[in-house]
């Protein structure tokens, strides 16, 4: 894990240094003394290490063990956003910088090319310390930043880098979005290694990744502060723990047999409840993939809430979180069709049949991709007033929204996903941290669930369906039937309804229409919690 202790000694120890001798800024400004204001507030700290633009633009600051000292003002960690490289200096300009203070004051953290390591290493302490203390729970094991802007945050199962563009218009897409984009790879798609050269002072950090389309690599220069958290984030991919979605085999290795309903009947005060054997094993199936529906849809979450911190990890992960715990019921639904003899159907034809028919949580995903569009075009623009009309920048944002729509109808779920998913995070990425954070927030997780547990039970829906197609013939209820039902129990509550007749007409309506809680909310409120209505209750799933 990181030790921000250590870190903390390390840069205590250089700013103590610093102190002793002189402060050398940069540029004109060298061997410069330091003034009676850094004098002064460096007395009140245990830790104080200054920086000063060197061309005139933007105001001092100092990272202290627990704040940044901006011009005079002084803000603790725990009222700041974490802070992002924007720009990196070079010989003839400076670099950026930036954070948010809780009250919404922007802090343009300006400094110059020879202050790039130690501000990395002093913006690697405050992230530290920033997201430990303001209220959201620290999810990242390692976090590696280099001085060219590059960041490497390492998580369980995964790690997300942010790597800074070149060029003028990267410059000024990295300005507005907050730094560089970030990209989440899996570490089944990750090679990562360490080269050392020139015996040992140079030392950089190799990754390859499969993007789903060809190989990525990048060189990524160390700090002499970071080798050792490189060496322990390789180490710790190296010796990772097995992924939690290879170890759900025993969600579905139960075998269920073929379901041969046969009639049922309940009494309830003397009266007769009558059950067909077509509906007892429509009832039958439906509370099958009740269960199994429950569990995937729980196990989902909780994989969830591992991986899933920020939008550009929801693009990322929901969908295959999603169809993987989907491709766990589906071969239940092939089994049961090949046991009745309907060789016909694969697990493929149902999945695709299913996300045709059920896909209520990919609603939600539909939902946030096109406010994603939306913010991404309206930033477009911005930029493209900054920097002229460039065409290349406007017209169509990343046109992702009408492909992900797609996804419900598309003929292969994983390759419509492998061919939008990318797109969708780049458009994220655009976006700056404040509306990222915004739009995540939109997303609420337990009623996306309550949407995923609905998409995945519906396969036995789906499984009827295709029984009744090849000449089952097990009930269904009909929209008609449904709406007829409905109409006579709103009726059961007219003071002009005979009271001799009502639990009569009650258990026929249930026969008719089993599925509808009111109607049972109803019997236990008419008959009492009686082990008659226990039994007919749990019979139906209530």
């Amino acid at each position: 894990m990181f030790d921000s202790k250590s870190l903390f000694n390390k840069a205590k120890n250089m700013a103590n240094k610093a102190m002793d001798t002189e402060l050398k800024i940069t540029g004109n400004i060298t061997n410069k003394i330091l003034d009676k204001e850094i004098q002064k507030n460096a007395q009140n700290h245990s830790m104080y290490e200054p920086f000063a633009p060197t061309l005139g633009l933007g105001r001092k600051f100092a990272f202290t063990e627990n704040s940044l000292i901006y011009g005079q003002e002084e803000y603790l960690y725990s009222n700041l956003t974490p802070i992002d490289i924007i720009s990196i200096p070079t010989k003839i300009s400076e670099g950026e910088a930036r954070t948010v203070a809780s009250d919404g004051t922007t802090l343009n953290l300006i400094y110059s090319q020879n202050q790039s390591e130690r501000l990395a290493r002093m913006i690697t302490y405050a992230n530290q310390k920033i997201n430990a203390t303001n209220g959201k729970e620290q999810k990242y094991l390692y976090l590696l930043q280099t001085k060219d802007g590059t960041k490497i945050e390492v998580y369980e199962e995964y790690i997300i880098l942010y790597i800074l563009e070149s060029g003028i218009s990267n410059m000024m897409r990295n300005s507005l979005s907050d730094g560089g984009s970030g990209k989440v790879i899996s570490y089944s798609d990750l090679s990562i290694q360490m080269y050392k050269e020139n015996n040992g002072d140079t030392v950089s950090l190799h990754l390859e990744y499969n993007n789903g389309k060809e190989n990525e690599t990048f060189q990524i220069p160390l700090d002499s502060f970071n080798v050792e958290t490189a060496e322990t984030i390789i180490k710790y991919i190296h010796e990772r723990p097995e992924s939690a979605m290879t170890k759900t085999e025993e969600l579905t290795s139960e075998t269920w047999e073929p379901v041969h309903g046969v009639d049922k009947e309940f009494t309830v005060n003397g009266k007769s409840l009558k059950i067909t054997a077509s509906i007892d094993i429509y009832n039958t199936y439906r509370l099958k993939f009740k269960e199994l529906a429950l569990t995937c849809s729980e196990t989902a979450r909780k994989e969830y809430d591992k991986k899933v911190i920020n939008l550009t990890t929801f693009l990322e992960f929901f969908p295959k979180i999603y169809g993987y715990y989907l491709g766990l019921i589906i071969p239940k639904a092939t089994e049961i069709c090949i046991s009745k003899g309907i060789y016909t159907e694969t697990n493929d034809s149902i999945f695709q049949n299913h996300i045709n028919t059920f896909h209520t949580a990919f609603d939600i995903y539909n939902i946030v991709v096109e406010r994603i569009e939306s913010t991404s075009q309206e930033n477009q623009k911005q930029m493209s007033g900054i920097l002229g009309n460039i065409p290349r920048l406007v017209g169509g944002g990343f046109g992702t929204a009408g492909a992900v729509k797609g996804i419900a109808k598309a003929e292969i779920f994983n390759t419509v996903m492998d061919a939008v998913e990318s797109n969708v995070v780049s458009g994220a990425a655009s976006l700056n941290n404040a509306q990222q954070e915004e739009l995540y927030g939109q997303i609420m997780p337990d009623g996306l669930f309550v949407r995923v547990y609905d998409d995945y039970w519906n396969t036995y829906s789906l499984l009827i369906n295709i029984l009744n197609n090849n000449g089952e013939n097990i009930w269904e209820p009909s929209q008609e039937v449904k709406q007829q039902c409905d109409n006579i129990f709103k009726n059961l509550s007219n003071p002009a309804f005979p009271k001799e007749k009502v639990l009569d007409v009650l258990l026929d309506i249930i026969s008719k229409n089993p599925y509808n809680a009111d109607y049972f909310n109803f019997l236990t409120s008419y008959c009492g919690e009686t082990d008659e209505v226990k039994v007919i209750k749990n019979y139906f799933g209530y």
